[in-house]
């Protein structure tokens, strides 16, 4: 079946400075996207298909650093020789932010027969995520956005627990800040209701109030002051936005135009430096919850080996190729890679599936991670999120550094 969006976006070039082999995400441009794979000489055996999904060029998420990590993870592996001598073949599909495109790329990978979903971050796994787990195919390394398939598929298999935690976080921050009520501007979506309810579940263990919502619908909002206003007149001093990147921007800009001051909070991958930049001074109000250090510390080996690896992909120095989902995806791909060393013979869906079950690791990712799949599906009534702490991290001149706060020490402890 084809899909026709009623909305076109564009997708943005990345630039590569080798020739590699490029797989496109098959089906409908206007639905899925295009990709890009990274091959190499070094490499020989059959190739390992893996595909990420995401959004790029949509009003409502949009991630191209996520594309450009899949390049840059998949043409450095390949440049070491690949996966015990198999190269990566990775497809990027792009959602372009709607349920159908995410329902596409997902039929794609199956038809694909990808190996694994990789370091995705797609707000529409609800509808996806089930014609992944029918075709027995596991996701490995996602960036959670508060889909139940996430914390609770046998199939899902994520480095951190996301989003949900990143909210969370802000809340023990805030509390930490001296901050007394906390109050959540959010999209009306479920998805972001599943995260709401951890960050006021960390909210009251901080021992902050916790407001009642103010709800935003997901599309046709073009002016955000009533909602704002509506935060305003309950005297919030802690505010969560719990938008897309769009979104997130347009609260912060309604909130400055009428006065609101508090402490705003958001998760690293819906605010970073292309955003701040939109909103200028209003940045350094923002403390973001992630689930690594900052991406500008090049003290930390990973950090700089990830940006070492973007440059060379040929990936541009703009904020928005740079972000923490892109260096999630990076490390995924990594996670794969040696997980993948422990299978003899050809890396499939079924013998990776098999792998990531069994008693191996941990698995040091980059010197950033301590994953232990097998362990998957054991941390109480969020059995798929490993337990790990969270920065907190905020804006100076419009960069992301380190708020001083401190680290949160497993914010989805009160929902477990």
């Amino acid at each position: 079946m084809r899909f026709r969006l009623s909305r076109r976006s564009q997708v943005l070039a990345l630039a590569a400075v080798s020739a590699f082999a490029v797989t496109g995400c098959g089906g409908d441009e206007e639905a899925t996207g295009s990709g890009a794979a990274g091959g190499s000489s070094a490499a020989k055996g059959t190739p390992v298909k893996l595909m990420t999904i995401s959004a790029v060029g949509s009003p409502l998420t949009n991630y191209p650093d996520i594309e450009a990590a899949t390049k840059a993870a998949a043409d450095a592996i390949n440049k070491s020789g690949g996966i015990n001598g198999h190269p990566i073949e990775a497809t990027f599909c792009n959602t372009k932010g709607d349920a159908n495109g995410s329902t596409t790329c997902a039929r794609e990978a199956v038809k694909e027969k990808v190996a694994a979903v990789v370091g995705d971050l797609d707000i529409f796994e609800p509808v996806s995520f089930p014609v992944l787990e029918k075709a027995k195919i596991p996701v490995v390394g996602q960036h959670p956005a508060g889909a139940e398939n996430d914390f609770k598929s046998e199939y899902s298999f994520p480095l951190q627990s996301g989003n949900g935690a990143g909210y969370a976080a802000f809340a023990y921050a805030a509390a930490k800040e001296g901050k007394k009520r906390f109050l959540i501007v959010t999209i009306d979506l479920p998805i972001a209701a599943t995260q709401n309810a951890w960050a006021e579940a960390g909210a009251k263990d901080a021992g902050l109030e916790v407001l009642p919502q103010v709800k935003i619908p997901a599309e046709g909002v073009t002016d955000y002051t009533p909602y704002v206003q509506q935060a305003k007149s309950q005297n919030a001093d802690a505010i969560l936005i719990v938008q897309g990147n769009a979104g997130t921007q347009g609260v912060l800009k309604a909130a400055d135009a009428v006065g609101l001051d508090a402490m705003f909070g958001q998760s690293i991958t819906s605010f970073g430096e292309s955003e701040a930049a939109s909103v200028k001074d209003i940045s350094s109000k923002v403390f973001v919850g992630s689930p690594y250090p900052s991406i500008n510390d090049e003290s930390v080996p990973a950090i700089k080996a990830w940006h070492d690896d973007l440059d060379a992909a040929g990936v541009g120095k703009d904020p928005i190729l740079r972000r923490t989902a892109g260096l999630n995806t990076w490390l995924a791909y990594h996670a794969v890679a040696q997980l993948g060393e422990t299978i003899q013979g050809d890396i499939t869906n079924e013998s990776l599936f098999a792998a990531l079950k069994q008693e191996a690791g941990p698995f040091d990712i980059q010197g950033l991670v301590s994953w232990e799949p097998a362990k998957s599906g054991s941390f109480g009534a969020l059995p798929h999120f490993p337990p790990h702490d969270f920065h907190v991290q905020t804006f100076e001149d419009g960069k992301i550094v380190d708020s001083g706060v401190g680290k949160i020490p497993d914010p989805l402890k009160p929902s477990r």
